[in-house]
């Protein structure tokens, strides 16, 4: 019993140093982007550069202006996602929530956050 209890943090040390190197432990453990591209991952085919779809560019370059529309994806409730000027932003309501697929317009850009209303349909 004195063995197997001074044994014991070595084999759980042990353990966590194998871990991450099992399938398993790939499986569940998250990575950044970066840790992912330095390991090659075994899934590079499926990570190869696509063009992206309308609607899922990736969230770079200007922020959309003040007056622009676009249609919330989900529920604001506050903060949700919108398609604006064919990109998905992560928008904050103003003024209460707003339901999936309503009409929005960007009343405020700060830094970051891009504040939207919802707009009644014409």
């Amino acid at each position: 019993a004195v063995v197997a209890l001074l044994a014991l943090p070595f084999g759980i040390m042990f353990a966590m140093k194998i871990w991450p190197h099992t399938p398993l432990g790939r499986a569940l453990i998250l990575r950044s982007p970066g840790q992912a591209e330095e390991e090659g991952s075994e899934d590079q085919e499926e990570d190869q550069e696509q063009p992206p779809t309308p609607g899922t560019t990736p969230q770079q370059g200007p922020k959309p202006r003040v007056g622009a529309e676009g249609q919330a994806i989900t529920s604001l409730r506050p903060v949700g996602t919108c398609l604006i000027d064919g990109r998905r932003e992560e928008c904050l309501a103003v003024g209460g929530a707003i339901d999936p697929g309503a009409r929005v317009q960007v009343v405020a850009v700060d830094g970051m956050h891009i504040r939207v209303k919802a707009v009644e349909p014409r």
